[in-house]
């Protein structure tokens, strides 16, 4: 799709839409693999390992079976809690923006399984110790923080990618 851009304003409005319409089309394809894929149970158990494991130098009396999490109560690990959303959403917006690579890729699901990790653990250690509740930590504080962490890893390496072009062209 060839468009005859007139202002530099109608230039930066084709590029938004064209980044627009590839981030919906990559959501069509996320999904189709998300109702292809039911189950994560594998790496759900995982996380649960990891957080129990870190767990037990916080909590003393914590315990865990499969994929659910005993600290004072039942917590479980779910499918979201995988990080997968977050991983499908800096792979959209990287191939949408034409900035993806596989170093960056590689270097943001390790980023985006640490931030996950670090999320159970604090939810769950929170909610034990009457600090935070469950509903306010999850809901609230690490939705949106996963979402910056995803945003601003992005826009870092948008910022490098800038750089190292600029550094490349001045040579």
């Amino acid at each position: 799709m060839d468009f005859e851009v007139e202002t530099e304003r109608q230039e930066k409005l084709l590029a938004a839409s064209k980044f627009l319409f590839r981030l919906l089309v990559l959501g069509v394809v996320f999904r189709a693999i998300i109702f292809l894929v039911p189950t994560m149970i594998p790496l759900q158990k995982a996380f649960a390992a990891a957080s129990t494991f870190l767990l037990e130098f916080l909590i003393p009396e914590v315990s865990r079976s499969g994929i659910d999490i005993m600290a004072g109560e039942w917590f479980r690990v779910t499918r979201d809690c995988t990080g997968w959303k977050s991983i499908a959403a800096l792979t959209g917006i990287s191939i949408a923006s034409k900035t993806w690579t596989k170093s960056f890729w590689g270097k943001g699901v390790l980023l985006i399984a640490g931030a996950n990790l670090l999320r159970i653990v604090t939810i769950i250690y929170l909610d034990y110790s009457g600090i935070a509740s469950f509903d306010l930590v999850h809901g609230f504080l690490w939705r949106w923080g996963l979402t910056a962490v995803v945003l601003g890893y992005w826009i870092y390496h948008v910022k490098d990618l800038d750089v190292r072009k600029k550094l490349v062209k001045t040579g």
